[in-house]
């Protein structure tokens, strides 16, 4: 039986502690989108956004592209059933869920502060968390740190008394969807929304929806209704409650559930470093906003020097009509002058040197800290080639930590959908396999039959660097470096069955750069027969489509030069392309 008086006391309290945390994390988001984002921005303009800066910078090296997830099984027997769960997995994530997007706004999220996500599948049959969430499919959604709560007390995850988070739906869509009990339902009021938090602090999202108060908040189609869905780890319960006007809990829960997913919980957090002692990890833009905040001001204190700076002519009493000719004529006119030697320009106003000085200072203090120019690829950074690649390394060194990082949670979070593609009937995604030996696909779906042994007989990582986007360029040079592999492995690899497919190669090469005129260079006739060999080249009117003859033999180093002319050729067009 859950105490309710104590669980909304402690709700209460802990929600109290990290009020500050909130308060910093809101304007450090402001810091970031400046003072035109809208009319509840930042104060002052940021005319040098160093913060906005480095975290696209860094959203580029981390959380560019979705990750494909890599499952491993003990047992060799299990490895079939470990590629279907693996296809199962990588087709919901980058098709069915958009876990690229939701990835981005973790990583951004942990740049400024406590990042979370929560992932389950809602037992109902309405899509009751928005319409990209399907009946019975799994789901991974960015928690605010606004909308969070955790047992503050506990300096480990897994000593945490209860975790737990807020959150908005149709008053309707929740009556009808079979989640609560009928006369719980029936006797629900839509929800009034202040656009504060429990302690009267500010929520992010006003920034955008005019400021506390604003009838963006109040007027919605639907009647929305607020709730409070709170996980108990040791009673292994989910409590859903309805929040108040002031985000506080509202009397009983509204239901209890079994809590049913895996062990780790349905919430998980992604942090850059660790602080020793302390519930959650120290944010880097914890780091960087006092010279942002330093730079920006002494930015416009220099703008402002500059308005003010003014030429004047001064001249004595006696050169006055020298003075107004002087005013009066044109660049480049001849004029009379008395004394034209008594007349003086006096410049007032102007960039102190002294504060431009310290502007400079700062910026390369920044990047000195951080590396964001040698990260960008903006600038050098030192007076040496030498010198800039060291600090490139430091640079990649920082981001690599904060990737290696961010694979861990990945994993987790794969791990967790993979629970719940494992025990949960409702969803089969699609699944394409490959017939060994041969270029046929075909597609099934992750049955229940499919899903062998215990789950915990199942490893989960993150294919590296999965997550980075690739350029043409990268993706070329990878392809030029397998397929020499391919054919340096020579009598080998074709006593292995393994054949240089040359045709693949040019059109995939062709694909990636854009090259348009491959098929007017190249004519693809098929493999030629044994007697066929060193004969005549087919002519260009020869049809595309031949019988092919597969023959193994040995051959020598000769496949690797003939390759060579041709990627030489295909060169030439790929400058354009990549770029």
């Amino acid at each position: 039986m859950i105490n309710t008086t104590r669980l909304r006391e402690a709700l209460e309290t802990h929600r109290g502690v990290r009020e500050p945390f909130r308060r910093f994390r809101r304007e450090a988001l402001r810091l970031f989108v400046g003072k035109w984002y809208s009319d509840n921005g930042a104060a002052a303009e940021q005319p040098i956004n160093m913060i906005e800066l480095a975290v696209s910078t860094l959203l580029q090296h981390l959380a560019s592209a979705c990750p494909q997830a890599k499952v491993t099984a003990r047992a060799r027997k299990l490895r079939p059933a470990a590629n279907a769960l693996r296809l199962a997995l990588n087709h919901l994530a980058e098709y069915e869920i958009g876990l690229e997007g939701t990835l981005q706004r973790w990583v951004t999220d942990m740049l400024f502060g406590q990042a979370i996500v929560k992932v389950g599948v809602m037992p109902v049959q309405v899509e009751l968390m928005g319409f990209m969430h399907d009946v019975g499919q799994p789901y991974v959604d960015n928690v605010s740190e606004d909308d969070f709560v955790f047992d503050t007390g506990a300096t480990r995850k897994d000593g945490r008394q209860f975790e737990g988070n807020h959150y908005c739906v149709p008053l309707d869509m929740l009556k009808s969807s079979g989640l609560l009990p009928a006369a719980t339902a029936a006797g629900l009021q839509p929800s009034e929304r202040s656009g504060t938090n429990e302690n009267g602090d500010e929520r992010a999202e006003t920034m955008s929806q005019g400021g506390i108060g604003s009838r963006a908040r109040a007027e919605r189609y639907y009647e929305m209704i607020d709730l409070w869905e709170i996980w108990l780890p040791q009673e292994n319960k989910l409590a859903i409650f309805q929040a108040d006007p002031n985000l506080q809990i509202n009397g009983e829960p509204l239901v209890v559930l079994d809590y049913e997913g895996p062990e780790c919980g349905p919430y998980h957090e992604l942090s850059v470093e660790d602080v020793p002692d302390q519930p959650t990890g120290l944010p880097p833009v914890a780091l960087w906003r006092d010279l942002h905040v330093s730079i920006n001001s002494n930015y416009r204190k220099l703008t402002n020097q500059m308005a003010r700076q003014k030429f004047n002519n001064v001249f004595p009493g006696r050169t006055e009509e020298d003075a107004k000719r002087l005013n009066n004529a044109g660049d480049g006119e001849t004029i009379r002058g008395e004394d034209p030697d008594k007349i003086k320009t006096v410049r007032s106003g102007g960039i102190d040197q002294s504060n431009f000085a310290f502007f400079m200072d700062s910026m390369q203090r920044f990047d000195y800290m951080h590396r964001i120019s040698a990260l960008g690829g903006n600038a050098a950074m030192s007076d040496t080639a030498r010198q800039d690649e060291q600090m490139a390394g430091s640079a990649s060194q920082r981001v690599q930590k904060m990737a290696d990082r961010l694979r861990t949670a990945t994993a987790g979070v794969f791990r967790s959908l993979a629970w719940h593609l494992f025990y949960e009937p409702g969803k089969q995604p699609p699944i394409m396999f490959r017939i060994p030996g041969s270029d046929i696909e075909v597609e099934d779906r992750y049955t229940p039959d499919k899903r062998e042994g215990d789950f915990l007989d199942y490893g989960f990582d993150i294919v590296p660097y999965s997550n980075q986007r690739k350029t043409p360029a990268d993706e070329v040079r990878e392809l030029d470096e397998t397929f020499q592999i391919v054919l340096q492995a020579g009598p080998a690899a074709m006593q292995a069955g393994v054949l240089a497919n040359v045709e693949g190669y040019l059109k995939a090469r062709a694909d990636i750069t854009g090259f348009k005129y491959l098929e007017d260079l190249v004519t693809f006739a098929g493999p030629q027969a044994p007697e066929e060999q060193g004969g005549e080249m087919p002519s260009a009117g020869m049809p595309a489509n031949t019988t092919r003859n597969y023959v193994r033999r040995s051959s020598g180093g000769g496949a690797a030069q003939q390759t060579a002319g041709i990627m030489a050729m295909m060169q030439a067009g790929q400058g354009e392309a990549v770029g």
